[in-house]
């Protein structure tokens, strides 16, 4: 409970930063992750706006700006379902049982998978950029590219739906950005980082990650590049360079009239990335599912 509080705090005290008028607050709220951040400038400019480019060029500018520091963003977020599917194992075993297919599969922790804490609080150093369109009125919060540092930590791990104590630190350095423009939703990631657990039983991390989603809402014929998304990412131990984990992860989405389906198919395979009482009899082959309807 007093971790809960805790963090509650650092929610209030993100919401109550908005001291200048070019300091901004924003907020997503998704079923796996939901975030509120506070974005500050560090001198007098404001966001750069940029119009319409086509991909290549939009990430050459944001490589070209990674190590340009001028803005500070401080973020707090959890992830609900991995919580929920958290509880369910601890307060609802019974239910969570039946929910297993075989020995080796279980529907709630293949819906839940892929997710290693609860929550997290971050910090980013870096660049920011704003797209729009001409003519555009109306700017949406998720129309951003990032490019720069960022320093994340917790206290909490979560390994099969079981909470673990660890208090962990993870920096990065990323490029990412997303774009809400008319019917194309485009979403992006590259990232360099490592992961540092003060539980000796998981092992400390070096990764690298691409991710790239491309959505139509307006297409109707299928084209495997369009609506589809793919995330992967490697990790290898700091100990001793060998790969400890790969995760693979596919997204396709159906549009309707009214909305879009969508379902995501993964796999997260762990090779001796865990010891001592977390260890794993056989390297661990993790399913993930991800069903979904958009309005």
């Amino acid at each position: 409970m007093a971790k809960a509080k805790t963090y509650l705090l650092l929610i209030a005290w993100i919401l109550s930063f908005e001291l200048t008028a070019k300091s901004e607050v924003e907020f997503e709220l998704d079923l796996y992750y939901t975030n509120i951040g506070l974005f500050v400038p560090l001198g007098d400019e404001n966001i750069e706006e940029i119009e319409f480019r086509n991909e290549k060029s939009i990430y050459l500018q944001l490589f070209k700006d990674a190590l340009t520091p001028r803005f500070f963003l401080v973020e707090a977020s959890i992830n609900p379902l991995p919580i929920l599917g958290v509880y369910m194992k601890k307060h609802q075993s019974d239910f969570y049982d039946e929910a297993s297919v075989s020995d080796d599969f279980n529907l709630i922790e293949a819906l839940t998978e892929g997710f290693e804490e609860p929550y997290a609080l971050s910090f980013f150093l870096g660049n920011i950029i704003r797209f729009k369109l001409k003519n555009e009125t109306e700017q949406k919060a998720v129309n951003k590219g990032f490019s720069g540092f960022l320093l994340s930590v917790g206290d909490r791990h979560i390994k099969s739906n079981t909470l673990i104590d660890d208090v962990w630190y993870e920096l990065e350095w990323k490029v990412k950005g997303d774009r809400q423009i008319g019917d194309i939703y485009h979403s992006w990631s590259f990232r360099v980082g490592t992961k540092i657990h003060r539980n000796p039983d998981i092992a400390d991390v070096n990764y690298i990650g691409l991710r790239r989603e491309f959505f139509n809402s307006a297409a109707r014929q299928y084209k495997f590049l369009e609506n589809t998304g793919i995330d992967y990412q490697v990790s290898f131990s700091r100990g001793s360079l060998n790969v400890v984990q790969h995760l693979f992860y596919v997204e396709k989405r159906w549009p309707g009239d009214k909305g879009e389906f969508t379902l995501g198919l993964g796999v997260n395979k762990i090779d001796n990335k865990y010891s001592g009482e977390l260890a794993d009899e056989d390297n661990d082959l993790r399913l993930i599912i991800r069903p979904g309807y958009n309005f």
